[in-house]
């Protein structure tokens, strides 16, 4: 019997890529399966891979989204649902913000787009709701790029900054929220939730000393959705909360694992190997 391989796709462009390679290989290796480490930093040459039917498809980071396009095909598992015009976009997460906004889901208002006169940012912060409103700068993460502005004078400085610089960015309402999450979708459902730190005097949410915790019914169900609607079978999906009011900040198709271990969550490269194994064996 043939064995199947699992090809494991990457771009050194995460902190943390090594560690998930090594977690996603041992817990392939303890399914008898091989193992095809594919780097595309410098490109990808698509002779290199032959995935068959049965095999399946990990992208580990952000990036490779060119491989991964080139790789999936009928009876490769993956964990992306489509196709879709969005599967290379994994360095920018605000597309996937516009997706979740076009299905209704709960999000800050946002303005997609640049603005640049003084009437132009004075509409655009009536339509958010008024001071204070946040801006993201497009292509970044871990929180940089995130401006808290309280008054006109911040927002049209930074605003013209960025438009001098020709930085994309996007303009959101600021929700003042007491709790901040990170639901870890695999499938159709959570396979892991945590609380994330609301640190003082810093508006952002913390990365660092996260938490397990059982979470509402309600916000796993708009974690699912999220993720089904921008075609993704495995993603961390960013939410606030003010009681039971949620609003998604952003959706990471692929998402970290490896800190879960830390926090008291063993044995998720081994669930996701697992889901991978068997959407194989459905669709072949």
């Amino acid at each position: 019997m043939v064995k199947q391989t699992l090809y494991l796709l990457h771009e050194e462009t995460d902190d943390n890529t090594n560690s998930r390679l090594q977690m996603l290989t041992a817990a392939a290796e303890k399914y008898s399966l091989f193992v095809q480490i594919i780097c595309s930093a410098n490109g990808f040459d698509v002779s290199s891979a032959t995935p068959q039917p049965g095999d399946m498809l990990f992208n580990v980071g952000r990036g490779s989204g060119l491989a991964e396009t080139l790789l999936t095909q009928p009876g490769v598992a993956g964990v992306r649902t489509a196709l879709n015009p969005i599967i290379g976009s994994d360095y920018d997460t605000v597309v996937y913000s516009a997706a979740l906004e076009r299905a209704g889901l709960p999000a800050p208002k946002t303005i997609y787009g640049s603005v640049e006169t003084t009437q132009q940012k004075s509409q655009c912060v009536e339509y958010l709701g008024g001071y204070p409103v946040v801006i993201k700068v497009r292509g970044l993460s871990k929180g940089v790029g995130v401006l808290y502005c309280e008054s006109y004078a911040s927002f049209s400085a930074q605003i013209d900054y960025l438009n001098r610089t020709n930085r994309q960015y996007i303009i959101r309402e600021f929700f003042p929220h007491t709790a901040a999450y990170r639901i870890t979708v695999l499938g159709t459902e959570v396979l892991a939730s945590t609380l994330k730190p609301v640190r003082r005097n810093d508006f952002r949410t913390g990365s660092k000393d996260m938490k397990l915790i059982n979470t509402t019914q309600s916000l796993q169900k708009i974690s699912i959705l999220a993720a089904a609607e921008i075609g993704s079978e495995f993603c961390g999906v960013d939410v606030i909360a003010k009681g039971e009011e949620y609003n998604i900040l952003e959706i990471n198709p692929p998402c970290d694992f490896t800190y879960l271990p830390s926090i008291g969550f063993d044995g998720a490269a081994e669930k996701i190997v697992a889901y991978l194994m068997r959407k194989s064996t459905q669709i072949i």
